[in-house]
């Protein structure tokens, strides 16, 4: 397992691919324009993908333009724009897992542990065409050697393999890369813990152990505070509603029932209070927003 200096592993399970529709050719887009400080940042970030051998040069008839994103930290995150792609490729339709069914199957467990996988996506191999595919144009012409972010049938591919390596495993619930291991006794949690590690590590999975959470009483998944035999909305989600600004049009409405739907299991009724706000979103009627003395048209 690793921490902060780990490296990803490569999954010793599962590759990833492409599949596309009949008769389709290569995309081929240009980059997009950026401003010389922004080009540099590109270029470090660039640097680190392929000292950390995620990314190699390329020359594939593919190219998708990226863009630069800012992460929470302070560093930069380079992220593909797909758009192109995903309209050719041909649907993988694995479930993820629902969000309540994960949730209900907690109880009241009296140790919790939260496992993450350190940069999970980046633990799955792309095949050969899945590489050719993955082309980005920055700085030249590179190819991913892993799974990214962006990618179609990303999350099909990763829930996919995560179910078959915790398949069979008592008390361990997994959504994508974050685990949960709950357990009623301690030397029942430590055995659950020590079999999930036996098939990580047989898999050839990395974790993070910066940001796992180990033997608590409850601990923060999935955006909600679970354990010891509760459920509740995470409070810094629910200060973010209520701080949300009275949306002016129907895009930040949507954007507003987007989010309190996220906890509609905590609202009682929610469809019935909601409606009111729901019949807004039909373009057929006019945006009529009244909320006490504000009156907001659109």
């Amino acid at each position: 397992m690793g921490g902060d200096l780990a490296e990803p592993g490569v999954c010793a399970l599962v590759t990833h691919d492409v599949e596309l529709q009949p008769g389709t050719q290569p995309v081929k887009q240009a980059p997009y324009r950026v401003s010389p400080q922004k080009r540099e940042r590109i270029k470090t970030a660039v640097q680190y993908l392929q000292q950390h051998h995620i990314m190699e040069p390329s020359d594939s008839p593919w190219a998708s333009p990226c863009v630069l994103v800012p992460k929470a930290d302070g560093t930069d995150r380079l992220c593909m724009d797909y758009r192109a792609v995903n309209k050719v490729t041909i649907s993988d339709s694995f479930p993820l897992p629902r969000l309540d069914d994960l949730l209900d199957t907690i109880g009241t467990s009296q140790f919790v542990s939260k496992i993450d996988l350190l940069r999970g996506y980046y633990q799955v191999p792309l095949t050969p065409r899945a590489k050719k595919i993955s082309a980005c144009v920055t700085l030249g012409l590179w190819q991913y050697r892993y799974m990214l972010f962006g990618l179609k049938n990303a999350p099909a591919t990763f829930q996919r393999m995560m179910n078959q390596v915790t398949s069979g495993l008592e008390g361990t619930q997994v959504y994508l890369d974050d685990l949960l291991v709950v357990a009623d006794s301690w030397e029942e949690h430590l055995l659950r813990l020590e079999q999930l590690f036996d098939r990580l590590s047989s898999s050839e999975l990395v974790i993070n152990l910066a940001k796992c959470e180990f033997s608590r009483a409850t601990v923060t998944y999935l955006g909600h505070v679970v354990g010891q035999g509760k459920t509740a909305p995470k409070t810094a989600k629910i200060e973010a509603i209520a701080r949300f600004p009275v949306p002016s049009d129907r895009r930040g409405l949507r954007r507003f029932l987007g989010m309190a739907g996220f906890y509609r299991r905590f609202c009682k009724n929610f469809a019935s209070v909601a409606n009111p706000l729901t019949n807004l979103l039909s373009p057929k009627k006019p945006f009529k927003l009244n909320l006490g003395v504000q009156h907001f048209v659109v």
